[in-house]
Parts: C-alpha cells; sequence; structure tokens
C-alpha cells in the first residue's frame, strides 16, 4: 500500500477520534483561550517532530511492517492531539462570537 492511500483515512480517523475524545471528556477541556492557543502551538510543534522522526527512523530500506508501527505510533496520536487542539479553538472561536452577538 502507498503511503497516498493510507494518508486521508488516517487523516479522517484522527479527527473522528479527537472529536469523541472531545465529546467523552467535556470536562477536561481547556477553560481558556490562550491556554488552547498554546495546545494548537504545542499540536504543530509535534505533528512536525513526528513527521521528522518518521523520516528519519521510516527509511525506505525498513520491513514495512517497522514503517506501520512508526506510523502508528508517532504520526496517529501527534494527528489526534493536533485536531483535539483544532477542535479546542474552534470552540473558543464559536464562544467569541456568541458572546459579540449578545
Amino acid at each position: 500500500m502507498d503511503a497516498s492511500a493510507l494518508a486521508a483515512p488516517l487523516a479522517i480517523a484522527a479527527a473522528l477520534l479527537a472529536a469523541w475524545l472531545d465529546v467523552r471528556f467535556a470536562n477536561l477541556r481547556p477553560g481558556s483561550l490562550v491556554v488552547r492557543v498554546v495546545h494548537v502551538m504545542a499540536a504543530y510543534a509535534i505533528v512536525q517532530l513526528a513527521a521528522a522522526a518518521l523520516g528519519r527512523l521510516a527509511t525506505s530500506d525498513a520491513p514495512s511492517d517497522r514503517r506501520l508501527e512508526l506510523l502508528l505510533l508517532l504520526v496517529v496520536p501527534a494527528l489526534v492531539y493536533a485536531f483535539l487542539a483544532g477542535i479546542w479553538l474552534v470552540r473558543s472561536l464559536s464562544e467569541v462570537v456568541r458572546l459579540s452577538r449578545r
């Protein structure tokens, strides 16, 4: 299986998992906009680090099971966190818009 065939389903699965986590653990959602923005910045850095680590560790001569293992251990959690932080930021922005309409 080539990487482009796996990218979309992986991203969709990470987004769905992030949405489920947001709904399931709503009480753990950060309350302040500043904290949510910090989470978005941290998620960006983590996704960049995961991509760089995957590029270094999953070389083309590595076995495919090792590459898949690294993908699931490095990239999926980073994507879930990035989508979760994005959901939190969108919630903050919708709260700001809701408050400005009053």
